[in-house]
């Protein structure tokens, strides 16, 4: 009789541990991601780096043409870390969610985008990235480090200045 009194006990403090341990993240994609979390399929984004193998950190922007903010702050972001200064730390990818490729392709060559800093996200993957990245509101900039934790949401040039320091 106690053994089976032990044993009922153990199943029952082990069943409570167990449920109480596992958490299941939902992200419903109306807030951007958090400092500390990690950008998923991060090495699809930014693709392989030739020419510059293990900068200090990564900025991408996600954008659309029909969003003229994110849009201004893609070409902004391409410019200020276009340098060869920056070049070497900061590696910058701009994820575009088009809803077509002719449209990403046109707007690359109206607004003097390098083709090689910008990738798009295919239109059937695009419903899921917006959720992934919390971008059902508005899109985002993430900085982050070597290992895809983010370090800032929506940085601006103060900001990454003083990381970069």
């Amino acid at each position: 009789m106690r053994l089976r009194q032990l044993i009922f006990g153990m199943l029952a403090c082990m069943s409570i541990l167990i449920l109480t341990g596992s958490k299941t993240i939902y992200r419903n994609g109306q807030e951007p991601l958090q400092v500390g979390d990690v950008l998923p399929e991060i090495q699809t984004l930014l693709g392989v780096q030739k020419e510059n193998p293990k900068p200090t950190m990564y900025l991408v922007q996600f954008w659309t043409s029909y969003d003229g903010e994110s849009r201004a702050n893609n070409i902004r972001w391409q410019n200020l870390l276009s340098s060869k200064a920056l070049a070497n730390k900061i590696v910058y990818r701009g994820v575009s969610l088009e809803p077509e490729e002719s449209i990403f392709k046109h707007t690359l060559t109206i607004d003097k985008l390098k083709k090689d800093q910008q990738v798009m996200i295919k239109s059937k993957g695009q419903t899921r990235a917006k959720q992934d990245y919390g971008l059902e509101q508005r899109f985002h900039s993430y900085l982050l480090d070597q290992r895809g934790i983010i370090k800032a949401v929506d940085p601006d040039w103060q900001h990454l200045a003083k990381l970069m320091n």
